[in-house]
C-alpha cells in the first residue's frame, strides 16, 4: 500500500509539471513536420499568460520559453536532439493528426498534437528567362494543436 501511494504521488507530481501551450488554429506551413510555431500560450498556476515557440522538423528540435511575447531566449529550450517522432493520420473530420514526441537526456517530454487540412494555393511566379506564371503549392493549416512541455 506504502508502494502504490508513492507511486501515485510521483506520477501526480510528473501530471503537474507538464504545461500546455495552445497552437493557434489558422497557422500554415508548407510542411508541419518542420515549421517554427510563434507566440503559443498557456495559463500559469497563478492566472498569467505563458509564452513559447516550437520549432518542428530536424536534429535540433525545439521548444523555447519566452518571458514575454516576441522575446526569444535559446538558453531557455528545451531540445530534443536528434529524438523526435512523427507519426500521422486520418481524422473522421478529414483532417490529418500530426504527433511528435521526443525525450532527450534529462530535459523534459516534449509532445506535440497538431489537427490539420491542407489547401493548394495559386500565386503568380517568374520564370529566370523573364515572363510570369501561375504556380501552385500545398499549404497546411492548423485547425487545433498543443504542444506539451513535461
Amino acid at each position: 500500500m506504502k508502494k502504490l501511494a508513492i507511486l501515485m504521488f510521483v506520477l501526480a507530481g510528473i501530471a503537474a509539471a507538464q504545461t500546455v501551450y495552445a497552437i493557434p488554429a489558422g497557422a500554415t506551413c508548407s510542411n508541419l513536420e518542420g515549421c517554427y510555431y510563434e507566440n503559443l500560450t498557456a495559463t500559469a498556476p497563478d492566472g498569467s499568460t505563458l509564452w513559447g515557440r516550437f520549432e518542428a522538423g530536424g536534429y535540433w528540435t525545439q521548444f523555447q520559453y519566452e518571458a514575454y511575447q516576441g522575446q526569444n531566449p535559446g538558453y531557455a529550450a528545451d531540445y530534443c536532439s536528434g529524438t523526435a517522432v512523427w507519426s500521422t493520420g486520418v481524422m473522421d473530420t478529414g483532417d490529418t493528426l500530426y504527433t511528435m514526441h521526443c525525450q532527450s537526456g534529462n530535459q523534459p517530454a516534449i509532445n506535440v498534437s497538431i489537427q490539420a487540412h491542407s489547401y493548394v494555393e495559386r500565386y503568380v511566379c517568374y520564370s529566370p528567362k523573364g515572363g510570369s506564371h501561375i504556380c501552385t503549392k500545398t499549404v497546411w493549416a492548423v485547425d487545433e494543436g498543443t504542444v506539451t512541455i513535461g
